[in-house]
């Protein structure tokens, strides 16, 4: 194989790793910072005796599609919702760095 094959071998590589990872990585963040949301509604419906509807079945978290833009990076279209009136949605600039992701930009999108 020549040196350019390895290279673009590589190149395409790295763009699956940024793909596969980096969704499944935003995806556990996501579900991850969506159930501390759903604790912390129902610690504030406990203590304040408030009724703050929140989903029976705990918090839903999904990416609707993800695509990488550049090795490491991935453009995000996720959602997280609590609750009938306590849920968004954005399109994200994310960082995928092997172990984690972090989100670089947001905008767009929907809130309740």
């Amino acid at each position: 194989m020549n040196r350019g094959k390895l290279f673009v071998a590589a190149i395409v590589l790295l763009y699956a790793a940024t793909w596969i990872g980096g969704y499944f990585s935003h995806r556990h963040e996501l579900a991850a910072e969506a159930a501390e949301g759903y604790a912390y509604v129902q610690k504030v419906n406990r203590e304040r005796n408030a009724d703050i509807a929140l989903n029976l079945d705990g918090p839903d978290t999904g990416i609707s599609w993800s695509f990488p833009v550049l090795p490491g990076v991935l453009v995000v279209d996720s959602y997280s919702v609590l609750g009938p009136l306590i849920g968004h949605n954005s399109t994200k600039v994310v960082l995928y760095y092997g172990f984690g992701s972090v989100v670089l930009a947001e905008g767009g999108g929907w809130r309740a």
